[in-house]
């Protein structure tokens, strides 16, 4: 691929609403109704500049393994290298949440009568393994025991990460409408063409006044890209949640 040497860049043609819908194998483009939380990491993460130049230092470095900072991922959250084009990169994420049933000892008896020198223990490295297979900020192993009830354990399991610091957002980004986040996207790919903010209002905002005193469209175009900035920097790359209600609608 062409290495760019301008970043941030433009993912999608900002003037073109139906680039931002979600594309799925089966059916075509279809708009994303739920709140998928990955899908929109990814679309604001590789936006940000600082993701894009690292990747390009891979595609540049790869054969030189010496020359690429494989450690800088994790300040992205990702376990490899993904293609800022890529659309279906959300795909490749990190879970945000990951659950795997711990064996019991009749599963582990089965090994036994095929591997005559296999165990009653039962090694949990492999099993953990497949959750968290790289060190990365903010993971937590957590025990729980599916005979008891849940609520009383979920309760516990709060009191016990506040109590040891273990809940560590540092910062909410509120008042984010998740209904404006395609908006956002557009906007953040007009700046990064270098677009004028009057262009973009008059495209995006048709319908807002952008005449003298008070140039209302110029205002909301620039509000939205501040929004459109703070969940790039801070909640695509981790370390932040959203305060918002469960549904995204276009």
């Amino acid at each position: 691929m062409s290495i760019v040497e301008k970043y941030p860049y433009a993912i999608k043609n900002w003037r073109n609403r139906d680039e931002y819908l979600r594309e799925m194998p089966s059916s075509g483009y279809v708009k994303p109704t739920k709140y998928d939380l990955n899908f929109w990491k990814w679309e604001f993460l590789r936006r940000n500049g600082k993701y894009q130049e690292l990747y390009a230092s891979f595609e540049r470095y790869k054969s030189d393994w010496d020359e690429v900072i494989i450690g800088d991922l994790k300040d992205f959250g990702l376990y490899f290298y993904i293609n800022p084009l890529r659309d279906s990169g959300y795909q490749s994420m990190p879970a945000l949440c990951n659950i795997h049933k711990l064996p019991d000892f009749e599963q582990n008896n089965k090994y036994r009568k095929e591997y005559k020198n296999y165990t009653d223990e039962v090694a949990l490295h492999s099993v953990l393994g497949q959750i968290a297979e790289v060190q990365q900020k903010g993971g937590v192993f957590i025990s729980i025991d599916l005979n008891l009830p849940l609520e009383i354990q979920f309760q516990k399991i709060k009191k016990i990460l506040n109590d040891n610091r273990l809940i560590t957002i540092s910062k909410t980004i509120s008042n984010v409408r998740p209904s404006e986040w395609l908006t956002y996207l557009r906007i953040l790919d007009a700046y990064a063409d270098g677009e004028e903010v009057d262009v973009i209002s008059s495209i995006i905002y048709p319908e807002k006044s952008n005449e003298y005193p008070d140039f209302v469209a110029r205002d909301v175009v620039r509000k939205a890209y501040k929004k459109g900035k703070e969940l790039m920097d801070n909640f695509a790359i981790g370390g932040n949640k959203v305060e918002t209600n469960g549904i995204v609608s276009f």
